[in-house]
C-alpha cells in the first residue's frame, strides 16, 4: 500500500509523495545522510514541478547545506539496467558516486 507499480504514474502532490514508501524513504535517508533534518522541509506544488527543499542542519557546519528534491509532470523514468539500455550505467554511477563520503 503507497507504493508505485511499474506503471504507475508518479505522484505530483506533496501529500501522495510523502505517503510513497519507495520516493520518500529514500529522499529523507539521502537528506538526513549529508546532516538535513530529514522531517523540516518546504514545499512548492507548481504547475511545472513540485520540489520539496530540506536546508535545516541537524548539526553546525561549515557552511549552508540544501538539498532540492523535484518531480517534474509526464516525465518518465526507467533505471537502466543492461537489459533495456545498451550501456549499464550502474558501474558508471558506482564509480562517480565513491568519491563522495558522508
Amino acid at each position: 500500500l503507497g507504493d508505485l507499480g511499474p506503471v504507475d504514474a508518479f505522484p505530483i502532490q506533496i501529500a501522495d509523495i510523502v505517503v510513497t514508501p519507495c520516493i520518500w524513504n529514500p529522499v529523507t535517508t539521502l537528506a538526513a545522510s549529508i546532516g538535513l533534518n530529514p522531517w523540516t522541509f518546504s514545499s512548492i506544488e507548481h504547475a511545472n514541478f513540485t520540489q520539496i527543499l530540506w536546508d535545516n542542519a541537524l548539526l553546525p557546519g561549515p557552511g549552508p547545506t540544501e538539498y532540492r528534491f523535484r518531480i517534474l509532470p509526464g516525465l518518465g523514468h526507467e533505471y537502466p539496467s543492461g537489459n533495456n539500455h545498451p550501456t549499464d550505467y550502474v558501474p558508471q554511477y558506482y564509480t562517480w558516486m565513491s568519491q563522495f563520503t558522508r
